[in-house]
């Protein structure tokens, strides 16, 4: 996501100070690092007593889900303070479908797997998923950063990459 702060920032953190939009920007993205650990311990407790399938595809689906309705947000340009508000409670949400996932990809691939290759199977599905996931998305932006150049760009086109990228990307996790 690291490609889209500066979208992110002129597009819901509206203020005379550069620097302090790009500091909320960054805080609303710890947020989700922050409840990962609890999103894994609630969907953890989840899987234990309905199953971790069940539990795995609601956070896939849960995660999805967020993604695409961030790129269905409202800027602060048509709903002012509201508008970060409801980033930062998306963001919160997709902390915890993204710790429960990560607790239950990692769960469901320790136990299905031979017990020499345990450890090494479950760090390298989920990190190798995330790397496919964050190439394709960044392929598809760089693309279109390239397709914009020599064009002038403003904050209608920042919009669209963002409102776009997030909006793939939540369609790519769910297929």
């Amino acid at each position: 996501m690291l490609f889209v702060i500066s979208s992110v920032n002129q597009l819901f953190f509206v203020s005379n100070d550069p620097t302090l939009s790009l500091l909320a920007t960054f805080a609303t993205y710890i947020v989700a690092l922050i409840m990962r650990p609890i999103g894994g311990a609630i969907f953890g407790n989840f899987g234990d007593k309905h199953g971790r399938k069940k539990a795995m595809i609601i956070t896939i689906m849960g995660f999805s889900t967020i993604t695409f309705l961030t790129g269905l947000l409202p800027t602060w340009q048509t709903i002012g303070i509201l508008s970060p508000i409801l980033l930062i409670i998306l963001r919160f949400a997709q902390g915890l479908f993204a710790g429960g996932e990560w607790a239950s990809g990692s769960v469901i691939t320790m136990e299905t797997a031979p017990k020499k290759m345990r450890g090494l199977l479950s760090g390298f599905v989920k990190w190798i998923f995330l790397w496919i996931c964050n190439r394709i998305t960044c392929i598809w932006i760089y693309a279109c950063r390239l397709s914009w150049t020599g064009i002038c760009r403003d904050r209608m086109e920042d919009n669209v990459l963002y409102r776009n990228s997030t909006r793939i990307s939540g369609l790519i996790y769910q297929a």
